[in-house]
């Protein structure tokens, strides 16, 4: 588990591009909540999950298939879904059906251990649950090998949320309202990040 430090020692490069990349997605968390895949080890999702905590929408409901085989009834505004990686299909149909039936009423944080493109790919994972979920995507701790990284579209979305957040904190002071700014800021974009424009 990482704890966090003070000291003004240098950080290795890989630790300090995911603080980099976990401080866009929360900055971009302040003013849309679109749904989020994480992936990192999952000896770091406890820490990613406390960072994130202030940005998420409350109530925040928390499932692990692992844990609990049922999920999650509402009310809650943010549901963090941990292990997505390793979800049964029956697991993923009930996933799917809930996150349609919440659209724009709340968000899902998908912890994930590994890429899912690829059991998309094989077939082990449900393809409009892995659009769903993957609206924006961030890969922490080079968790994967140079070989199974993920498809050029999953990592197009780490430079979707560079993009989105400086675009919508030069927006973000004009005249209308952040909540329409940030769906104008949104939905200039051709990639899955325009799905959030969409439902703001």
């Amino acid at each position: 588990m990482r704890v966090m430090t003070t000291t003004t020692e240098p950080m290795e490069p890989a630790v300090q591009r995911d603080e980099q990349r976990l401080a866009e997605l929360l900055r971009m968390l302040r003013y849309v909540h679109p749904n989020v895949l994480v992936v990192c080890p999952a000896t770091e999702a406890d820490w990613t999950l406390e960072r994130m905590r202030p940005c998420l929408r409350l109530p925040i409901a928390f499932w692990s298939p692992r844990e609990n085989p049922t999920l999650p009834s509402r009310p809650f505004r943010t549901l963090v879904v941990r292990d997505a990686d390793r979800l049964e299909v029956i697991e993923q149909e009930h996933l799917a059906a809930l996150v349609n039936q919440t659209a724009g009423d709340a968000q899902v944080i998908s912890m994930s251990s590994g890429p899912l493109f690829p059991l998309v790919q094989r077939g082990a994972f449900l393809d409009r649950l892995y659009y769903q979920l993957n609206v924006v995507y961030v890969e922490l701790n080079d968790v994967t090998t140079a070989a199974n990284r993920g498809t050029r579209e999953e990592r197009g979305d780490n430079r979707s949320v560079l993009v989105t957040e400086k675009t919508l904190r030069g927006r973000l002071t004009g005249r209308q309202s952040r909540k329409k700014e940030a769906r104008n800021a949104l939905t200039e974009f051709s990639g899955p990040l325009r799905n959030v424009g969409r439902r703001l």
